[in-house]
């Protein structure tokens, strides 16, 4: 209920951002079990106290595989700049959650952002074909007609290499 009218009380920016971190501290004491009207909010509202939360719970080992996910869902459309680092380091984090990663990568999606290409790179060589398939089609997207050569020139070639079957199939 106290997460619900936050969210209804927060109307202009400064209110928004004192609803924001208020969520944040409220998130901070359920962990590592965050409700998921706790995440719905956070995912409503924004505002950085909000994403640096939901970044910070997706990193947490401590944290649940299936909350981890969550905490990337709840920041579509409201990372910047600022989280590229976090989010590639989420993608390319070999024991992180396989969806967690899944999201992490869709975020960076999400920004469109070509300069990221050169980092991307060597997730290709990901033994997890679910994250392969997201990093391929991330390049593809971000790089246009001129990453397709370079790409299939960087997929691995050995031959105990399993693919996704979309990675084949598109």
């Amino acid at each position: 209920k106290n997460v619900c009218e936050l969210v209804r009380d927060a109307g202009d920016p400064p209110g928004k951002l004192a609803a924001a971190t208020r969520l944040a501290e409220i998130g901070q004491r359920q962990i590592p079990n965050v409700q998921n009207p706790t995440l719905e909010a956070m995912a409503v509202l924004g505002q950085r106290p909000v994403v640096d939360f939901l970044l910070g719970l997706a990193e947490n080992a401590q944290v649940g595989d299936a909350q981890r996910t969550a905490a990337l869902e709840a920041l579509a459309g409201k990372v910047g700049p600022a989280d590229v680092d976090r989010l590639l380091a989420i993608g390319a984090n070999e024991r992180a959650p396989v969806d967690a990663r899944w999201e992490a990568l869709g975020l960076l999606g999400d920004r469109r952002d070509a300069s990221i290409l050169p980092r991307l790179w060597p997730l290709l060589a990901t033994p997890e074909k679910r994250v392969r398939l997201q990093v391929g089609q991330l390049i593809l997207n971000l790089g246009g007609p001129g990453a397709v050569s370079d790409f299939l020139h960087r997929l691995p070639a050995t031959g105990r290499t399993e693919y996704h079957e979309d990675e084949v199939n598109q």
